[in-house]
């Protein structure tokens, strides 16, 4: 619970409270600018996650590729790890703007009748689990940012209203999952 009220505390840090992104103060409120600025800052200055994203690149090659995504406006930086040659099934690595955490997944595209979507794969293979150790131990030992805990991911933070129930997800990682470049 402490653990809960400290991440909630920081969401009302960037996202104000009682108010949706479709009420027309929402930009003007204090929050907003706070997370734009923050968010801003991080993406104008990542040149240290760019250097540790060559040299985990220099240490997982030549089994994948490393992608990187900067979103502008996203609560994260997006990498991911090409898993096979077509790009249907990677590894995705969400590292908050806000919060020195981070979240990984495995994703893999499901195309069928003309139809694609993502899916989160749960159950690694062994190859993939050391792949995935191997990243969180870096980012841990080199940029000390921690793994987000799964069971906390999805739980709903009150007092923040949008379309839909707002998570932990949501507010520091990404607001759904997606391949990059496909």
């Amino acid at each position: 619970m402490l653990f809960e009220n400290f991440l909630n505390n920081i969401s009302y840090l960037y996202y104000p409270k009682n108010k949706s992104i479709f009420d027309l103060d929402y930009n003007d409120s204090i929050e907003y600018r706070r997370y734009m600025e923050k968010v801003y800052l991080n993406h104008s200055s990542n040149n240290e996650l760019i250097l540790f994203l060559k040299k985990l690149n220099d240490k997982i090659k030549p089994l994948s590729i490393v992608e990187f995504k900067m979103g502008s406006n996203f609560p994260s930086y997006n990498f991911q790890i090409i898993l096979d040659s077509n790009k249907l099934n990677v590894i995705s690595v969400y590292v908050s703007h806000l919060i020195p955490f981070f979240h990984i997944r495995q994703l893999e595209v499901n195309i069928s009748f003309n139809r694609s979507e993502i899916s989160v794969n749960k159950d690694y293979s062994i190859q993939v689990l050391a792949l995935v150790n191997l990243i969180k131990n870096e980012l841990n030992q080199n940029l000390f940012y921690y793994e987000f805990p799964d069971d906390k991911l999805l739980k709903t933070i009150p007092k923040i209203r949008t379309e839909e129930n707002f998570t932990y997800l949501n507010a520091f990682f990404i607001d759904y999952y997606r391949i990059i470049n496909f």
